[in-house]
């Protein structure tokens, strides 16, 4: 059989009126991008679906380098690695290492693909065929579920299995003193109670916002209750903390008297953990303090 006077394969005499219009059925209506490229990086055939993929119309690929089909910043180093793999052809699955490439468009648009390669012989020549896969939908899925497993879905924050995860990295490293802050909102349950959820979820949204703001760029607030959260900060020390906190309160206490509504309510504890094996410690030491400032605030200290 031929394509296109490319490639020709024998074909069995009996099969002969069916395989051509069989094989090549398959070749256009196969669901990824084939390209086959000569043995110097020349596209010599695609399919239907390598048009719709980068908007050419196959007359204006075939003959061209496949390297049109790789963003110029990155055309150099396509160039070593196809070298390389005609230096050492064999086949590449679409799930290795290597398959994840950017591709660019005729509009010049760059997009996410997966790749498998297929080194063939014909004639004395060296061929690869080329099955390029369109990962993008599949990356935005990957990219939302990643950021599900990490945050809160009510207020965006970083969410508990987040926050262990960080404090683990912090224990593993050197930006000590660590700070932590832990928070816990005053009058939730009236709130829910007698205004409704809704209302409460406004609330913790403006709380999460307020507190999101005071943070610097490597700080992490979590959310880790239906109430509470937490602010870890990184190479801080106690008084630092502290005035951190005094902060907080002041663009609280700003927000409540500018803002109609429920107003934000807070106790707080703050401690400090200086080297690595001390993070836990102060993790309980901060919730102690909190919860002493709750009864505080509620005139409930003895």
């Amino acid at each position: 059989m031929a394509f296109a006077g490319d490639v020709v394969v024998d074909v069995p005499l009996g099969m002969q009126p069916i395989v051509p219009t069989l094989a090549e059925a398959i070749w256009e209506n196969a669901p990824d991008a084939i390209l086959l490229v000569d043995d110097g990086g020349c596209i010599a055939r695609v399919n239907d679906a390598a048009e719709k993929l980068f908007g050419y119309d196959r007359n204006e690929l075939m003959g061209e380098d496949i390297e049109i089909l790789i963003p110029e910043r990155v055309r150099a180093i396509h160039v070593e690695k196809r070298h390389a793999f005609e230096g050492d052809p064999h086949t590449r699955h679409i799930d290795s290492p290597l398959s994840a490439l950017v591709a660019l468009n005729k509009a010049g648009e760059e997009f996410d693909v997966e790749v498998a390669l297929s080194p063939l012989v014909h004639d004395d020549r060296h061929w690869t065929v080329a099955v390029v896969r369109d990962v993008r939908g599949r990356k935005v899925l990957e990219k939302k579920l990643r950021w599900a497993s990490t945050h809160d879905a009510l207020t965006e924050l970083f969410n508990r299995g987040y926050l262990e995860e960080e404090l683990s990295r912090l224990a593993k490293g050197r930006r000590f003193p660590v700070a932590l802050i832990v928070i816990d909102i005053d009058g939730l349950k009236p709130v829910n109670d007698q205004l409704g959820h809704a209302t409460g979820d406004r609330l913790l949204i403006d709380a999460a916002a307020l507190f999101s703001s005071m943070a610097r760029g490597d700080d992490v607030v979590a959310r880790v209750g239906g109430d509470e959260f937490v602010m870890v900060l990184p190479e801080t020390t106690q008084e630092a903390a502290e005035q951190a906190l005094v902060r907080l309160r002041d663009a609280v206490r700003h927000h409540n008297a500018t803002t109609e509504g429920p107003h934000v309510h807070f106790s707080a504890g703050v401690a400090v953990a200086v080297e690595p094996g001390l993070i836990a410690a102060a993790m309980r030491s901060a919730d102690n303090r909190m919860y002493a400032n709750k009864r505080a605030r509620r005139g409930l200290v003895r």
